[in-house]
């Protein structure tokens, strides 16, 4: 890791070496990483016992990762452990924010492609009135609101040019809901404002 200038490696929950700023030690077994999994602890490793282990683990300090409470892998800085202590702590906390932010993004994206299948079974009609109201109110899609279905088809499509148009008909701003029927169509639910008027006498 550049910016701490010791190398940083990231185990699994097997102890097996996923990430590493070492790339031959990649898909290693790391005695250290087993020891701290198996005991939800910080393992220090010095010289002595790097050689006990056979060099399995090099010299250094390793930390588990929790996410959800739960040990959910390792990460360990290479090094004498007592230089590189002053670290270990920023270290874990970097990699349980990564974690965490790249669940996120998974839980959004699931729920991005549900409420995209539940604005396809709207139109088909496939839903009845009690399942609609269950998906709209867990997916927040005010029935209230009139709404206008709009079919767009793009002449010349493939992945990129979907994805360029989703990321534009997606904007907050537009207020709008937006699922891809194939390659070439996609199907936006505009909200419209329906203006007041008067029948003159």
């Amino acid at each position: 890791m550049q910016i701490i200038h010791y190398s940083v490696n990231v185990m699994n929950d097997d102890g097996v070496i996923i990430a590493s700023g070492n790339p031959k030690r990649l898909s290693q077994r790391h005695t250290g990483a087993v020891l701290a999994l198996r005991e939800n602890r910080v393992v220090e490793v010095d010289q002595l016992l790097a050689q006990k282990w056979n060099f399995e683990a090099q010299p250094g300090i390793n930390l588990p990762i929790h996410y959800l409470g739960k040990v959910i892998g390792v990460v360990g800085i290479s090094g004498d452990p007592t230089q590189v202590k002053q670290y270990a702590e920023l270290v874990k906390m970097t990699a349980e924010l990564i974690v965490e932010q790249h669940a996120l993004l998974e839980q959004e994206r699931w729920r991005h492609r549900y409420k995209e299948e539940f604005i396809l079974q709207l139109l088909h009609g496939n839903l009845n009135w009690q399942e609609i109201e269950q998906q709209a109110e867990f997916f927040s899609f005010d029935l209230t609101k009139s709404r206008v279905a709009i079919l767009i088809k793009l002449l010349h499509p493939n992945s990129d040019s979907l994805q360029h148009l989703i990321n534009y008909l997606e904007q907050p701003e537009f207020a709008q809901d937006v699922a891809i029927l194939s390659l070439d169509q996609v199907v936006v639910l505009k909200h419209r404002l329906c203006q007041p008027y008067f029948l003159s006498k």
